[in-house]
């Protein structure tokens, strides 16, 4: 019996070495491919996935297989340099305030603020969402070209901070400095002025579809375009 029983025993004994050996092999074979890859995956047989940054308002999943890839995903400021570079007036804002300076509203700040005086022309800066001084004495804007430009441009079909003729004035020293004209302008006094009464149904359809969803608003036909803009309000002379 004593033979018949140590055959049993010395056929398991090889089967544990063959377990050993084969559980030796896979830590190798999982060590190495550890090794040679860049990033973790809990799935050996499903390609990363990378986000990348689209035009849309949700980023995207591109398939991408990590065993070619060795590229590293943009930075969002090389993806998206003009929306990263649009500096924000609110956040910019010397105030603390988290309402409009010019209406009390919490819904938004002056610089998209509709709520013109019965003159047809905003009041204060918006840029610092303030009433202490105005767009002209701006400390952060006055001096800087490009960003009286961007504002100019912030209030296209609305409201203007400033007279028609000096905002059209900024726009061509602007272009003559060799940045490009704005494609919607703000609307002149006249006409704000005859849309005084609608101002607060503006605002507030503006406040519920966003700033960047402003198409609904009424567009100035004497301002419709830089070509108008031109040919309605021509230089002073000398300038």
């Amino acid at each position: 019996m004593a033979p018949d029983e140590a055959q049993p025993r010395k056929r398991k004994g090889g089967e544990a070495n063959n377990e050993r050996e084969l559980d030796r092999a896979h830590d190798s074979r999982h060590l190495d491919r550890n090794r040679n890859r860049s990033f973790s995956d809990p799935d050996d047989d499903i390609p990363l996935k990378f986000l990348k940054y689209t035009g849309e308002s949700r980023p995207t999943l591109v398939q991408q297989d990590r065993r070619h890839s060795t590229t590293a995903m943009p930075a969002p400021s090389k993806v998206f340099p003009k929306l990263l570079s649009q500096p924000r007036p609110s956040q910019r804002s010397t105030s603390p305030a988290l309402k409009c300076a010019g209406c009390g509203s919490s819904s938004h700040r002056l610089n998209i603020c509709m709520k013109a005086s019965e003159h047809g022309l905003m009041t204060g800066c918006p840029w610092c969402n303030t009433l202490e001084h105005s767009l002209a004495n701006c400390p952060e804007t006055k001096h800087d070209l490009a960003m009286q430009l961007e504002v100019t441009q912030m209030r296209a079909n609305m409201p203007s901070f400033q007279p028609t003729q000096e905002w059209v004035d900024l726009v061509r020293a602007a272009v003559a400095n060799g940045h490009s004209p704005p494609s919607s302008f703000p609307w002149t006094i006249q006409f704000a002025k005859t849309l005084h009464n609608s101002l607060s149904h503006y605002q507030r359809v503006l406040d519920r579809v966003g700033f960047n969803n402003r198409k609904g608003l009424p567009i100035d036909p004497d301002t419709k375009d830089w070509e108008t803009v031109q040919r309605k309000f021509p230089p002073f002379e000398g300038y």
